[in-house]
């Protein structure tokens, strides 16, 4: 179960049903690990079993075991190589985290961290354990921090959005915005966003979009609506509004937002691109009778798909189905608003994409007698392939 790896229960599990019917149940476990490592300090993980089970009038069948374990971060720690590498320890390889000359931010196990590689200096920016104290209370991960900016003196502009653990906005779901000052090493709350769901509902809506520009204006998406608040004057717009699902994406780091209304979700003419660093929204067009819908980004490059009026068929059913003959990629970085790349199938249509790192997957279709079939897939390896 564990190999050579030698590790305490730290209290007891939480247990947590996920899922229950007929078929089957699931339970997760989730508890506290401590153990001593090579240099006889010690070490915390998070760890999370997954249980899918099913009773018989016999005995108990499991159909299925996971199990996730991550490392909580300790700066007291041994934890740079003499290649001057951070050790972070067991978790998931996609770490979030921005380097500003020799100031570096990460996040580890819901936890702010920065580390100056010139003077070694190690800073727990924020967290809501207290102290070095870890128990069930302040290690209750149901939020996410999301780094914004940062600069050579080490302030960090950051966001955390969820369930709150401790402070004064303890007990309560929502988005706080803070800057941690690198010379006084305070962090100040600039703005908290109450929000009356849950941390997971919260994490789906909100996690779409989050960016905050020079001008201290930061943007946020609700319920469907992008808003805007003014952290100088806590003043707050809709940007956008009546968005729908299918009908916008933003860039990877959230500076760039392409939008069609909603109310012609399948018949627009124009595609909208805001740039929120600047305020600045420019249009695309393709000509009469040609619809845009946004498809995704690569990193800061818009993708988007071209259908004509007669490819847009709508069944008995109420389903429509947007056959695009073309999709273009679009290089957004500073408005330059230039074609990187246009791309036809040779035979059919295109039903929709999925990105995954700087691969674009297409997803093909073929007409038949006013119906659609799958037809198959093919690759964009880059904007230059």
């Amino acid at each position: 179960m564990w190999g050579d790896f030698k590790g305490e229960p730290l209290g007891k599990p939480v247990a947590s049903y996920k899922e229950i019917n007929e078929s089957y149940n699931v339970i997760t476990l989730s508890y506290i690990l401590q153990s001593k490592n090579e240099h006889g300090e010690t070490e915390y993980y998070n760890v999370e079993e997954y249980y899918r089970l099913r009773q018989s009038d016999t005995r108990m069948y499991v159909l299925n075991f996971e199990r996730d374990m991550n490392q909580i971060f300790r700066g007291e720690n041994n934890f740079v190589t003499e290649d001057s590498n951070i050790l972070l320890g067991i978790r998931d390889k996609n770490v979030n985290y921005k380097v500003s000359g020799d100031i570096i931010a990460f996040v580890q196990e819901g936890e702010l961290w920065t580390f100056n590689q010139e003077t070694g200096e190690i800073t727990r920016v924020f967290s809501f354990r207290d102290g070095n104290s870890i128990d069930v209370r302040n290690n209750w991960n149901q939020h996410e921090i999301k780094i914004i900016g940062i600069d050579e003196a080490g302030s960090v502009d950051f966001i955390v959005y969820g369930y709150m653990n401790r402070g004064d906005h303890e007990g309560e779901v929502g988005t706080a915005v803070y800057r941690y000052d690198g010379l006084s090493h305070t962090v100040e709350e600039q703005a908290f966003i109450p929000f009356l769901k849950s941390y997971e509902i919260l994490k789906a809506e909100m996690g779409q979009l989050m960016y905050l520009n020079e001008s201290k204006i930061f943007y946020i998406m609700i319920d469907g609506k992008v808003c805007s608040i003014d952290l100088n004057t806590l003043e707050y717009k809709v940007v956008i509004d009546n968005l729908k699902t299918g009908c916008y994406a933003a860039s990877l780091s959230n500076q760039y937002f392409a939008w069609v209304d909603s109310k012609n979700e399948d018949s627009s003419t124009t595609l909208q691109i805001m740039n929120l660093k600047t305020g600045v929204v420019s249009e695309v067009t393709e000509g009469d009778k040609k619809y845009l819908k946004p498809l995704g980004f690569i990193d800061e490059d818009f993708v988007y798909g071209i259908a004509k009026e007669s490819d847009i068929v709508t069944d008995a059913a109420g389903n429509t189905t947007f056959a695009m003959k073309c999709l273009k990629i679009m290089d957004t970085s500073e408005n330059k608003d230039i074609i990187l790349k246009e791309y036809v199938p040779k035979k059919g249509y295109i039903e929709s994409i999925n990105i995954v790192d700087y691969t674009i997957n297409v997803n093909l279709i073929k007409k038949s007698n006013q119906q659609f079939f799958a037809n198959g897939q093919d690759t964009i390896m880059n904007k230059n392939a």
